[in-house]
């Protein structure tokens, strides 16, 4: 069997396909209105050129692991429904940990409100759309699936020691000629095994997701740079900046925490978005520097922005707070109206600018040190 990678990191390659007229139909399913929040997304995660070289076709089997937030979700169920399948997998619910009941409640419970939810999504029937976790994988599905797709999250995996069990699930699922496909975001050239193989950062070298891959019986059938960000340094620190252009958007499928040293201006920044589903993820971006966003921005419910070491976060537009604000000896300084859904949590420092401040979350305030608002 055989592994195809892209880079944000990589994908196997099976031989080629019959040509096919299906394109349209991609097309059509990308301009739906049920994408209008997914679209922006789509200059970056390029759907229809990573599924092409994934050689997914309308008439497939195709398996997604970890659907998280339903982003490709939206374009797999209503692409394949027609004429082939959608299924959608996770790993084992019994073999994590938990910080609260409720959470636990919920992800042991995700199969039945996943269907439901495609169905509200999609339009595509609860019952037309096969969801498990590895440990409950249905008997007649084995040796089925054309495709097995993994979107960001292999180090994740990697991290949980999770990928064997889900690899040897994607290997007794998938065909004799079935392939898995891989999108990854890849470390830097030359960076090594303890920085991003033995920590989470959110990135993989590709040499590490081969490996895992070939322990587990694939072998690599090819690998695109459809999704590669030449700009993307896989931490700020140290590395590239965006610049006043750029709209920066933190939301990875996984945790991941990024570390901003050098003084930046963004056109835009967004950090993390709804609550996951099934799992604690957090979008963290750490300010070390100043850093002005030039227009509206939004922290997520998983987002957290921490301001530190004397850096000035500048906001010029509104600014929406749905996760966390974290201000340690640093200021925040908001020209438009910032709205505080979520938490500040704030220790000392300037929140100042002229700029509106509603509260309506949660503030939880240090005593031991100064703080000003004005």
């Amino acid at each position: 069997m055989r592994l195809m990678l892209t880079a944000a990191v990589a994908a196997l390659v099976a031989s080629p396909l019959a040509a096919d007229n299906h394109a349209a139909d991609l097309e059509t399913v990308l301009a739906a209105d049920m994408r209008d929040d997914d679209r922006a997304r789509d200059q970056y995660r390029n759907p229809a050129e990573t599924l092409e070289f994934f050689q997914v076709a309308p008439d497939m089997t195709v398996a997604e692991y970890g659907p998280g937030g339903g982003w490709y979700t939206r374009v797999l169920a209503p692409y394949l429904h027609s004429s082939g399948k959608y299924i959608a997998f996770d790993q084992d619910s019994d073999g994590r940990t938990y910080n609260s009941r409720a959470q636990e409640a919920r992800a042991k419970g995700w199969t039945e409100r996943f269907k439901a939810e495609v169905a509200e999504m999609t339009g595509v029937e609860a019952d037309n759309v096969t969801a498990f976790e590895i440990d409950e994988m249905p008997e007649d599905l084995a040796g089925t699936v054309d495709r097995v797709l993994i979107f960001r999250s292999m180090h994740g995996l990697n991290m949980g020691n999770a990928a064997d069990d889900v690899l040897k699930a994607a290997r007794t699922m998938l065909k004799d000629d079935g392939m898995v496909g891989v999108v990854q975001h890849r470390a830097p050239e030359g960076a090594s095994y303890d920085d991003y193989g033995a920590r989470q950062r959110g990135y993989m070298r590709k040499q590490d997701v081969v490996a895992i891959f070939a322990a587990n019986g694939f072998e690599l059938a090819g690998e695109s740079e459809i999704n590669a960000n030449p700009n993307d340094p896989a931490n700020w620190e140290g590395g590239i900046v965006p610049g006043a252009a750029t709209h920066v958007v933190i939301a990875t499928v996984g945790s991941l925490t990024i570390t901003l040293t050098n003084p930046a201006t963004l056109a835009s920044l967004t950090i993390g978005g709804p609550a996951a589903a099934r799992e604690e993820i957090v979008h963290t971006l750490i300010v070390e520097d100043d850093l002005v966003l030039l227009g509206d921005s939004v922290i997520g419910e998983t987002g957290v922005l921490v301001i530190r070491d004397g850096a000035n976060v500048r906001t010029e537009g509104t600014l929406i707070v749905s996760g966390q604000v974290v201000i340690e000896n640093g200021d925040l300084t908001c020209f438009d109206t910032a709205t505080i859904d979520g938490i500040l949590n704030w220790s000392n420092g300037l929140i100042d600018g002229g700029g509106p401040i509603v509260l309506n979350g949660e503030a939880n305030l240090q005593d031991d040190f100064e703080k000003v608002l004005s």
